[in-house]
């Protein structure tokens, strides 16, 4: 590790940019402050807009990369490790690469619905993704070396306190179809939920007496709604029943950080992602239904293994564990 400099770009916006400073952060903790250099996306593109006397997206995007170009030369940087959503062209990254720095990519987000990654994926020494399927049949085909990395729990540097268990079930995430199907099905079934996240306004019917904030809700906030309720849902966007790619939200970790029991869909990637957590896991509405049933009327809550699944989160699934993955993968190239 000596001698090397690490330089990190933040996506200027949303939980991409989220994920990006706890990487960051876990970052600087690991290697010191004095070898890693962080590039804020979002500094440079909004001081770039308010610059352009007509609003050019292209160009502000362009002028953001000439000032990383030059910040990342200057520091004279052994490896780029680029955040999903950060607007780096695939120029730069030819650019970086002419100069024998090793770039990479840890793609957080939903590749069938950010498909930015196909048009800068070739520039990459590295790509590191939260999902399988077309992200690593291209790599491969690409010859470009695919690593498959989960995101982390965010919320573990809060301070756990023990509360009253008030809701029987807490979900934090956008709405959809599939997900608003589920969550009625247990406000029908009598139990008592929470729910909080961005777009709730837009939903009207059973469940607006369960919201409890229909805006992006923050980490304290995430943390607080987690500690209050006995069971914590994964639920993902769409029905992933006919898909092999889907990826394991960071929920899965902050339910597990703040003492709540996990129920989460059965898909692919939970075990290889959490495979020493004790959690139920199922496969339709009906089955979440029963099980949750049974789980209210049976479980005891001071079960140890929810101190467990806990200090498991803490030992293996935080960002420092992410970083040091990411730091041992690239160094032995």
């Amino acid at each position: 590790m000596k001698n090397t400099r690490w330089f990190l770009v933040l996506p200027p916006e949303g939980a991409a940019r989220t994920v990006a400073l706890h990487t960051a952060e876990a970052f600087e903790k690991r290697l010191g402050s004095d070898t890693v250099k962080v590039f804020d996306s979002a500094t440079y593109y909004k001081a770039y807009s308010a610059m352009l006397r007509t609003p050019d997206d292209t160009m502000a995007v362009d002028l953001l990369n000439q000032s990383l170009a030059v910040a990342c030369l200057d520091f004279e940087t052994s490896y780029c490790f680029v955040s999903a959503l950060s607007p780096v062209t695939l120029f730069t990254l030819n650019l970086l690469r002419k100069y024998s720095i090793t770039t990479m990519h840890w793609f957080s987000e939903d590749f069938h619905k950010a498909q930015y990654w196909k048009q800068v994926l070739s520039g990459y020494d590295h790509f590191f993704a939260i999902q399988k399927g077309e992200v690593e049949t291209t790599c491969q085909q690409m010859r470009i070396p695919f690593h498959y990395l989960s995101t982390a729990s965010t919320l573990a540097s809060l301070p756990f306190r023990n509360e009253e268990r008030f809701y029987d079930v807490a979900f934090i995430g956008l709405p959809s179809s599939y997900r608003i199907g589920f969550l009625e099905s247990f406000v029908q079934q009598g139990f008592r939920l929470c729910i909080a996240g961005s777009g709730w306004n837009q939903y009207h019917g059973i469940l607006d007496s369960s919201i409890v904030k229909n805006t992006w809700i923050n980490e304290e906030e995430s943390f607080d709604l987690f500690l209050k309720s006995k069971v914590g849902l994964n639920l993902s966007f769409d029905d992933p029943s006919h898909r092999s790619d889907v990826h394991i939200s960071p929920r899965v970790y902050d339910i597990c950080t703040a003492g709540c029991y996990l129920f989460s869909e059965n898909v692919p990637l939970f075990r290889e992602a959490f495979p020493d957590v004790e959690a139920t896991l199922f496969g339709n509405v009906s089955d979440a239904v029963s099980q949750l049933k049974a789980f209210l009327t049976g479980r005891d809550f001071s079960d140890s293994h929810l101190e467990k699944n806990r200090e498991y989160v803490l030992n293996s699934h935080m960002y420092a564990n992410r970083v040091d993955s990411i730091i041992a993968t690239v160094m032995k190239q």
